[in-house]
């Protein structure tokens, strides 16, 4: 008999440990999605980022007189440069946003189009 209800108490113990594994398999892989869409969606902000920061003209022009190293630590970064002319006057601006990197390449963005609109008004 008691034989009886330490097999049943293993079982029962047996079937909840492999339910909870089985959650967290499943818990892990929704994870890995989630990583990889995140990262997908990084890869994919990247190149606007850059295009934001570039421009090949103006750069160009003065490439005898200064160069740019920007080399962000991860896919995209919360660091950017920005460059205008107008009479007599050129612009440099070499900026960091301090937070998040995801946040702070956002926000670079932002800051660099406002710019730019500024620039051309």
């Amino acid at each position: 008999m008691v034989k009886l209800i330490l097999e049943q108490l293993v079982d029962e113990k047996t079937k909840q440990i492999r339910e909870e594994e089985e959650i967290a398999i499943k818990s892990e892989k929704v994870i890995q999605e989630k990583n990889q869409e995140f990262r997908d969606s990084l890869t994919h902000a990247k190149p606007v980022q850059e295009a934001l920061l570039t421009k090949g003209d103006l750069l160009n022009k003065y490439k005898h007189q200064l160069f740019v190293f920007y080399q962000p630590k991860d896919t995209v970064s919360d660091d950017f440069y920005w460059m205008a002319e107008v009479p007599a006057l050129k612009i440099i601006l070499a900026a960091d946003y301090t937070g998040s990197r995801v946040r702070g390449a956002l926000m670079s963005i932002m800051v660099s189009t406002l710019l730019n609109k500024i620039d051309n008004e």
